[in-house]
């Protein structure tokens, strides 16, 4: 179940930067306000899967180092993640999309002899009159906010049970003080009767 998300992270990533080195300026290739409004969106919608993929491929690499344990993560919790993972940055995107469509169109470099030009926009369609709130500015806050929030869970995730199986041995050591690290660990541990306490945690330590 790894290698897909693995797979698609690594083309949409190779994709995102092929396309985007030769189709966001006109360094390759002439650009035109139609090639702008293709090339941008993809680019930005294949960073977003690429992203997607990789947050799925931290939970089914958690998934598996723990699977079958004691330390086991909820399967519900996983598919709650993992939906919302997909649905919140690529509305976000999209509407990031939306705000700048009006305006993905060629633009020169800022320079006083211009010889390039590129697709970025610079001007955004914004629904609020208020001078202290822009709404494209906070919708590439929240995508920011997003993607370290949705990197941050799998990694605490990952912390707090490599924590939790790591104190096992070292309670383990206090109970046994002459356990090694070699084929004597194993039922070192086992003789030790700490709960919650499988094989497979050794692995991990490991």
């Amino acid at each position: 179940s790894m290698k897909i998300p693995c797979l698609i992270s690594i083309i949409s990533f190779l994709i995102m930067n092929v396309v985007g080195m030769i189709g966001w300026n006109n360094v390759f290739i002439p650009i035109s306000s139609t090639t702008c409004k293709v090339i941008y969106p993809f680019c930005l919608l294949s960073y977003n899967f690429g992203k997607i993929a990789m947050y799925q491929l931290f939970t089914f690499r958690i998934e598996l180092i723990f699977k079958h344990t004691s330390y086991q993560i909820s399967a519900m919790s996983l598919t709650v993640y993992r939906v919302l993972c997909c649905i919140i940055p690529t509305i976000l995107w999209c509407v990031w999309i939306y705000l700048s469509w009006s305006d993905i169109k060629p633009h020169d470099t800022d320079s006083n002899d211009p010889q390039y030009q590129y697709c970025f926009p610079q001007h955004f369609k914004d629904s609020s009159n208020s001078k202290s709130f822009n709404l494209a500015e906070n919708v590439m806050a929240s995508i920011a906010v997003c993607d370290l929030i949705f990197s941050g869970i799998p990694l605490a995730l990952f912390i707090y049970k490599y924590y939790q199986v790591t104190s096992l041995y070292r309670r383990a050591k206090i109970i046994e003080p002459n356990i090694n690290d070699n084929g004597d660990l194993y039922q070192g541990l086992l003789n030790a009767n700490l709960p919650g306490f499988e094989l497979k945690h050794i692995a991990i330590i490991r």
